[in-house]
């Protein structure tokens, strides 16, 4: 199969999974569920805009898309639907907001900017 995938947890900081997207395969799908298992869902801010950017940083001619779960208000609107305007042919976005603290506002504009 030709479909990558990683995965790139976001709060006050981010981190991935993997330096680059990886083949879906048994193994990787092993390896990302074990790693979701350990993560802390408090990981501050939701400071969306830098992990965004590092996804169309690492764009290939692949399309791409980008799913994204949030529990929170996203710090810096403005710069977030910056970054997916400026980018927004490298990949679609879909988003989910989950809990009583989303930005629903917010999770909708991403999506329709994203093309999700």
């Amino acid at each position: 199969s030709d479909v990558t995938f990683n995965l790139l947890c976001f709060g006050t900081n981010f981190h991935a999974l993997w330096k680059v997207c990886r083949p879906y395969n048994n193994d990787t799908m092993k390896e990302a569920s074990n790693y979701i298992d350990t993560l802390d869902a408090n990981l501050g801010a939701t400071a969306m805009h830098y992990p965004l950017h590092e996804v169309y940083v690492g764009a290939d001619v692949r399309e791409r898309d980008v799913f994204v779960l949030t529990d929170g208000f996203v710090d810096d609107p403005p710069a977030t639907l910056q970054v997916v305007k400026d980018h927004q042919r490298l990949a679609r976005i879909f988003v989910v907001g989950l809990g009583a603290d989303v930005s629903y506002y917010q999770v909708r504009e991403l999506a329709r900017i994203g093309g999700g």
